[in-house]
């Protein structure tokens, strides 16, 4: 039964689910600034106002992150002699952005609401996106946040296993690199994938036309506008997802392989923990064993 739950990827998913939800609470009021910065949108209500929408970022950070480290780590394992070993971390790390998604998108749509102010708590947000716009609301932004998502963990993964496993770089320092390197190169996406949950949106057009109005009104500088604190939010949040998904993962596949190995050294015969009715002695001169 151990082995049927480690084949379906038991340690990843669950050490995938615990990182996330850790990292996305630890650093939600650096995320909650970002936003704000990208929005403009004023900030009231207080210091609680930098937590509005943290439940369902890290409830929702549970299963995207677990999903996205399983897939990713199928992938890895799918491809294995088949590609280059930076390709496949590569691909791996797309096709986790791509599976994440699923609930990646939704939880923007409600979590950045509630960080707006557009509604006071989320099963107002929840029902009130419901009520507007129906199911396909919790879709909106879906386009913007593939076309960041994807390039992010394709850049991400493929830095951080660079890193780890040709070059040796321990998990800290490499993960603060890998991260820096994906969030500064994706930043513009995240910029326009915060206007288009906004709603500030130009009369006509879509992502191309909400680019080009944000070039327009403040340069490609506006591009990258919040991008010091998102930096500064995303680098501690992936840097923190690495670190303890690979301690959680490593001390999960321990403790399930202990009953295992129990099991195996119950049933060996020549193993010192075996617990027998019967031992056996070297070999005597005659060549025979010795029972008793």
């Amino acid at each position: 039964m151990g082995s049927k739950t480690m084949d379906l990827g038991g340690p990843a998913i669950l050490a995938g689910g615990i990182s996330g939800a850790l990292s996305t609470f630890a650093v939600f009021p650096l995320d909650s600034i970002k936003l704000r910065m990208q929005t403009g949108s004023a900030v009231t209500g207080g210091l609680s106002a930098y937590y509005r929408g943290v439940l369902p970022a890290t409830f929702g950070a549970m299963p995207s992150t677990a999903l996205r480290m399983f897939s990713s780590d199928k992938v890895k394992k799918s491809c294995e002699g088949r590609m280059r070993r930076i390709e496949k971390n590569m691909v791996a790390g797309a096709v986790g952005a791509l599976v994440g998604a699923f609930v990646v998108v939704p939880r923007e749509v409600v979590k950045q609401s509630l960080q707006n102010g557009t509604y006071e708590n989320t099963r107002r947000a929840i029902s009130g996106i419901m009520r507007t716009e129906g199911l396909l609301g919790f879709a909106k932004g879906a386009l913007p946040t593939l076309l960041h998502d994807i390039p992010f963990f394709m850049i991400n993964s493929g830095t951080f296993y660079f890193l780890r496993e040709d070059l040796g770089v321990p998990v800290l320092p490499a993960g603060i690199l890998a991260s820096t390197a994906a969030s500064t190169l994706t930043t513009p996406m995240d910029v326009v994938r915060a206007q288009v949950l906004a709603g500030n949106l130009p009369s006509q057009g879509g992502l191309l036309a909400t680019t080009r109005h944000l070039v327009q009104q403040s340069g490609y500088a506006g591009l990258f506008r919040g991008g010091r604190m998102r930096l500064a939010s995303i680098a501690p949040m992936f840097t923190m997802i690495w670190l303890t998904y690979d301690i959680l993962r490593s001390k999960i596949e321990n403790f399930k392989m202990k009953p295992i190995i129990a099991q195996i050294q119950r049933r060996n015969p020549f193993s010192p923990t075996h617990n027998s009715a019967f031992t056996m002695r070297p070999v005597s001169r005659r060549g025979r064993a010795m029972i008793c």
